[in-house]
């Protein structure tokens, strides 16, 4: 691995293993959350529709026939496990196997909802990428693969968990914009000074084979004396 990317005009320049992000992505679930919810009529403007019980009987047949065509679907989602993060320098992307708890609540005429489906994807595999814009990393997914589903409960009746994967698996160009979404609104602020006295400028985010390589300038800013 280089110690330096001449390229680049940062004055710091730093390089993590991938080895080292899988273990920081696994510290981070055990001190954190990555989970959220997508709203069946606040879906993303790329899908121009509203999620129905309707569209869901092509995965979960009867959820209509317990729920009414026309109700409307909100779906939970908690990410539970992220491994085996490997970086690409010729794609310029980084891939990632992760487990989810998705969750699908129908809006009830009273105004409730209740948990009509609930079920675990497993070793999904996502590939995308980090963008650092205006000191805040947004991630994105461009690709979404599905290894195996395991049911946890249903109240429409028995679910086939290899037939929901292959759909998952074949509607996966309707799910990458939504999870783009979800995933766009975890913005992580990157600090713009260090200790109070370094600003920093000329970020920078590189893929390559086995590592990721990143960099900025810190500029040294006396504290104001005091009076």
């Amino acid at each position: 691995m280089p110690y330096q990317d001449t390229a680049e005009s940062a004055q710091f320049q730093a390089f993590l293993s991938d080895v080292s992000v899988d273990s920081l992505m696994g510290s981070w679930l055990e001190l954190g959350t990555i989970e959220g919810w997508v709203y069946g009529d606040q879906l993303p403007e790329k899908v121009n529709s509203t999620l129905t019980a309707e569209n869901l009987d092509f995965v979960f047949p009867g959820f209509s026939d317990k729920y009414g065509m026309d109700t409307i679907v909100d779906v939970f989602g908690n990410c539970t496990d992220l491994h085996s993060f490997t970086s690409s320098a010729a794609d310029q992307d980084v891939t990632v196997r992760g487990t989810a708890n998705l969750q699908f609540w129908p809006r009830l005429a009273d105004g409730s909802s209740e948990l009509a489906v609930s079920f675990n994807v497993i070793d999904i595999l996502f590939t995308g990428g980090i963008a650092i814009n205006n000191f805040e990393a947004t991630a994105n997914v461009s690709k979404f693969l599905v290894d195996k589903i395991e049911i946890v409960s249903s109240t429409v009746g028995n679910i086939s968990a290899y037939k929901l994967k292959v759909e998952i698996n074949t509607a996966s160009r309707l799910i990458v914009p939504s999870l783009d979404n979800f995933l766009s609104k975890y913005q992580v602020p990157i600090p713009q000074t260090i200790a109070g006295v370094f600003d920093l400028s000329d970020l920078f985010l590189k893929y390559n084979d086995g590592f990721i390589f990143a960099g900025a300038t810190p500029t040294f800013t006396p504290p104001a004396p005091t009076m």
